[in-house]
């Protein structure tokens, strides 16, 4: 693959296989464009400050007040002239920044901090920083622009010197030009869901941020029924809808642009259909050129019962309007979908097809072939017609009697319309004067209902001067109105500005002792890659960035139907764990160099009549089985509910916090000091103690599929433990499930999110349980990031990995000791690492590990842990790939991809019990950039796998299009490598470093080469000598000096360590 390709050989030795530093790999996921944004520098203009660098600028203009406004950045299309920030007291005040006081203003140095987790804090940068103050509120807010950077970042640090109530602070407020260009919309159905358009990306920097849009289309808005991600924040909200009782956070809407095809009075009845809470109404209006021309705002709710629930709008004129339903979250959250019911009254119908005057019959332009063939041009044939509705199907007559006029009634036919086509009909020629013949037209009616219904006469004979009536058999026959619509239609033409804003709701007292930080962003999309361009900005700005995570759960093994137990000695206890983490140690370290990140023990470990202290069961605590999994390589996670956890073990949690609280709580909540403290002490006591590695936050709310917080605070509250256990050990593996939804946002604060409902399921018809278990949890992804929330990346999401028990739910799936229950556990292993997720969680009962396939599957599990870590520097950029695994009636081809310009991945697996055929290119499948052309080579990643003829080893054009033929259930995982067939003979590994013990067993990996090469030589002075070649004729160079990782080596002391070594 070509694009100026500098010749590098990254080679790693293996040795225990265990991660690289956090930050190894960081950055790794490229802006996806030719030109990149290179160094970033603020300059001072006559009027302002300018941020810069290879890709954009970005001015701010200070006013000769000394105030600052933002002044527009041309590339970004953002327009100059507003607010830096504004914030919302809580008494309803608006107060814009630059209504305050302005103390100081000055450009600012960024140096890089290599010791950062964060990666963009790495790199140096510039910023433009400003204090202000209003009232006791203080206000410290920077731009930022780091090196490398498409993106301006803003940053704001809110304190007050008195306790001040608040409501809400906006600190992205800007207005896009859209220039006949896409205009920015809400690219999701949740909240924090990031801005875009096919240019620019925004949002506020978090997973609770109203992300909003003015003025543009609304993908999730229907006319006639809702769901929970219809409703959104707006900018703009009725004074009439806040009157009754609403803060502006407290207000979301359904909107969307709509056709009327009548004027006239209208209602709109909300009916429940499902959920756990009532839909809670405010209102519906109409928008005309950006005025309200229709409205009925009151308070009303439908659920089990409803009340209030039908809203009555007076709508001018037929044309096209903004329709608007408004919703309210005060009284609880929106999860429920319904149905609306909108209808008008029609007005009764000029049109009688009981009989005809001379006026009611015009010209034709369509004439049926039939009725021409009688012997008639188009131009000597008339009709009348309207809508009707008839009664019953079967044969209905029609009699056509003259009463009156100059000349007979000369007929030829009758038909039936249904959608524009005919539907019954009876052409012949006939007439009806003072004497009449044929003139009864009978009609074959398929069923009963409304048509449309023409009589045809002819003016070749005589024209038409006569009256009369026509009479019905067999049905009754009446006119009726064209049904009154309104349809939601796509705008025609783009806003030129859309105004695009980032709100973060703070309902909540600003303490003295407290301090708000909050943040935004606004970026480039390269062209055809909003994907990657925001990919990109996330790994770089996330609490730590991608890596690869395996670990051990007990809960199925240890934990489930017993969690709850009032006795601790009949829940998971200490002497269960140590031989646990004793066979991971026999089955898989010492046998092949490989070890998890992390045993993480669940739910069932802490004492009820405690807050998160240990129950007697662990008398130590974790402190012995943490001293077992460290002799592996290994450390330690723990499960905690935040809000007390589930069922019955929460009740006698919160049941010990009321007997010495009052008043009593039903649910514990972080915003309460007193129980952040006592959780967070928790928590940070096991860094203090042991290698801890991991926590599993569960249950931050108890919502089946969450799109938003059920209770802020709480949500508000475990961003701030995260908070405080990465202050001190940044790098822990923070893992946020239940009631987290599908923000990119969370990502600055946890590892990884929940992908929704159940912990266990099957879906679909294909395959035993295992088969579609795998469909249940993949195609749960699909729905809900890939199709609901196409720019939350799916490479750090908690998917519950994968699962062999004989406890609870999942025992249904076979855990014989047969080839086919081997075989099909080594597809659901290879789903779940390949799926490139960080954290691939291990719900392993060991001796079914052990017996099934007579221990094969840990060497299986080797092997995949090993490729996630190897892969490291390209899965992060993992994509879905193919259809959705069962779309309610059938199963599709899917998988997952990644790519960078120097390797790739590619995963397929046919859910069907049948072979099926998946045609992509690796452009598409890979989702390659325009300005990067070439070959890549897909090779097995394990062995045994389908052998795809014509692809499977192949150096492949990335352009040509390629069939996979796979059969029912088959899994096959490929690499991906650059098609340079760089020749390398020999690299000499010439450092030698103190206590580094290397085998010659150990594997070599060239990245972007060729497949893994053995040490061949070993000599006493640490030399490593390797030999691996490859051909092309792209390169007749030899490599001059390379580095290389040899990492986490045991050195003497038995401290883990990495070491890079040079080589040539």
């Amino acid at each position: 693959m070509k694009k100026n390709y500098k010749l590098a050989i990254r080679v790693i030795a293996m040795l225990f296989l265990l991660v690289l530093p956090y930050s190894a790999f960081a950055g790794s996921v490229v802006f996806p464009s030719a030109t990149q944004a290179g160094t970033a520098s603020l300059a001072e203009t006559a009027d302002g400050w300018e941020f810069s660098n290879a890709l954009f600028s970005a001015s701010f203009k200070k006013t000769d007040e000394g105030k600052l406004f933002f002044n527009g950045s041309t590339e970004m299309s953002l327009d100059a002239g507003t607010e830096i920030f504004q914030i919302v007291l809580g008494n309803g005040t608006k107060v814009d920044a630059s209504q305050m006081t302005w103390e100081s203003i000055e450009a600012v140095d960024l140096v890089g901090d290599a010791s950062a987790v964060v990666y963009s804090k790495t790199l140096n940068g510039k910023a433009l920083k400003a204090t202000l103050s209003y009232e006791k509120l203080n206000f410290i807010w920077r731009a930022v622009l780091r090196d490398d950077s498409h993106y301006l970042r803003t940053e704001l640090e809110i304190t007050a010197t008195e306790d001040t109530p608040m409501q809400s602070i906006t600190p992205m407020m800007y207005r896009v030009l859209n220039n006949g260009k896409s205009a920015p919309v809400v690219v999701g159905n949740t909240r924090g869901a990031v801005i875009a358009s096919d240019y620019i990306f925004a949002g506020t920097e978090t997973p609770l941020a109203f992300n909003m849009v003015s003025g543009s289309y609304n993908p999730n808005f229907k006319v006639n029924s809702w769901t929970p991600e219809s409703w959104v924040a707006v900018e703009s909200i009725p004074a009439e809808i806040l009157a009754l009782g609403f803060k502006e956070s407290e207000v979301v809407s359904s909107q969307g642009h709509v056709k009327v095809s009548d004027a006239g009075t209208w209602t709109f009845r909300f009916a429940y259909a499902s959920g756990a809470h009532r839909m809670n109404l405010t209102g519906v209006d109409l928008i005309k050129d950006g005025a309200v021309v229709a409205k009925d705002y009151h308070i009303g709710f439908t659920g089990n019962a409803a009340s209030n629930n039908v809203y009555t709008l007076e709508i001018p004129e037929a044309g096209e309007y903004k329709l608007r339903y408004w919703g309210e979250t005060k009284t609880e959250t929106i999860n429920s979908t319904g149905n609306i019911t909108v209808t008008k009254a029609n007005s009764t119908s000029t049109y009688n097809p009981a009989n005809w005057e001379p006026t009611d019959w015009t010209a034709v332009t369509d004439a049926p072939a039939d009725v021409l063939a009688l012997g008639f041009t188009a131009s000597e044939i008339t009709s009348k017609e309207g809508l009707v509705n008839i009664s019953v199907a079967g044969n209905v007559s029609f009699t056509f009697q003259y009463t009156g006029g100059t000349h007979r009634m000369n007929l030829v036919g009758v038909d039936i319309l249904k959608d524009g086509a005919v539907v019954a009909k009876d052409y012949h020629i006939g007439f009806t004067g003072n004497a009449a013949e044929n003139n009864v037209y009978t009609l074959n009616v398929p069923a009963a209902g409304v048509y449309t219904l023409r009589y045809f006469g002819e003016t070749k004979t005589e024209t038409i001067t006569s009256s009369g009536t026509v009479t019905f058999g067999g049905a009754t026959v009446v006119a009726t109105n064209p049904p009154a619509t309104i349809t939601a239609i796509q705008p025609t033409e783009v806003d030129p500005v859309t105004n695009i804003s980032g709100k973060w709701s703070r309902n909540t007292t600003l303490k003295t002792t407290d301090k708000f930080e909050v943040s935004t962003v606004v970026g480039l999309i390269a062209e055809g890659q909003a994907r990657r361009s925001v990919l990109s900005y996330i790994e770089r700005e996330r609490a730590v960035p991608w890596r690869s995570f395996s670990l051990y759960n007990s809960w199925y093994e240890l934990n489930i139907n017993r969690n709850n137990d009032p006795d601790p000695l009949k829940r998971m206890v200490e002497s269960q764990t140590l031989p646990v983490v004793n066979a991971w140690k026999t089955n898989l370290f010492d046998k092949y160099n490989v070890s998890v990140n992390a045993f993480v023990w669940d739910d069932g470990w802490d004492d009820f009549n405690s807050l998160w202290d240990f129950h007697k069961g662990f008398p130590q605590g974790f402190t012995n089985v943490d001293k077992l999994a460290t002799e592996q390589g290994a450390g330690t996670g723990a499960w905690l509910g935040p809000v007390g956890g589930y069922g019955s073990s929460k009740a006698q949690r919160l049941a010990f916090w009321n007997s010495t609280h009052s008043p009593a709580i039903s649910n514990f909540q972080l915003s309460n000091k007193e129980y952040f403290d006592a959780f967070v002490g928790r928590c940070s006591q096991m860094v203090d103690d042991y290698d801890m590695r991991y926590f599993k936050f569960d249950g931050i709310s108890a919502q089946y599929e969450a799109f938003g917080p059920s209770n802020e605070e709480d949500a508000e509250g475990i961003l701030n433990v995260i908070g405080a256990l990465r202050a001190k050990r940044p790098d822990l593996f923070i893992n946020t499930t239940v009631g987290t939804w599908a923000s990119p946002f969370w990502f600055k604060y946890s590892d990884c999110v929940w992908r929704q409902r159940d912990d266990f399921d099957r879906i679909g018809n294909q395959g035993n349980a295992r088969e579609q278990w795998i469909t249940y949890r993949d195609q749960l992804v699909y729905k809900n990031f890939v199709q609901s929330s196409p720019l939350c990346p799916i490479n750090s999401l908690m998917t519950h990995g994968l699962i062999v028990t004989k406890n609870g739910p999942p025992a249904v799936m076979p855990r014989d000791n047969s080839e086919a229950t081997k075989k099909g556990i080594i597809k659901e292993m290879r789903c779940a690492f390949a799926s490139g997720t960080n954290m691939v969680e291990l719900y392993l009962d060991n001796d079914l590990i052990s017996t099934i396939g007579n221990g094969e599957l840990w060497k299986e599990l080797a092997l995949s842990i090993q490729w996630h870590r190897e892969n490291e520097d390209v899965l992060a950029d993992v994509h879905w790939v193919g259809g959705s695994p069962w779309d309610g009636s059938k199963t599709n081809i899917y998988g997952w991809a990644s790519w960078n310009e120097e390797k790739s991945t590619l995963t397929l697996r046919n859910p069907a019990r049948t072979v099926r055929a998946f045609t992509t290119t690796l452009r598409e499948a890979l989702d390659i950039p325009a300005y990067v052309t070439g070959k890549i080579k897909l090779t097995d990643a394990f062995a045994g796998q389908t052998q795809y003829s014509g692809i499977t080893g192949e150096a492949l054009d990335i352009d040509a299009e390629l069939t996979f033929n796979m059969p029912g259930f088959d899994v096959v995982v490929f690499n991906g490598s650059v098609d340079t067939g760089a020749s390398v003979e020999t690299l000499n590994f010439k450092d030698k470093k103190m206590g580094l013990v290397i085998g010659d067993e150990h594997k070599i990996l060239f990245r972007g080469f060729t497949d893994n090469s053995t040490v061949q030589v070993m000599d006493t002075k640490g030399a490593l000598l390797v030999s691996t070649t490859s051909t092309s004729a792209d390169f007749e160079v030899k490599v001059s000096q390379a580095g290389i990782y040899i990492v986490n080596i045991i050195s003497e002391n038995g401290k883990i360590q990495s070491e890079k070594v040079v080589c040539w």
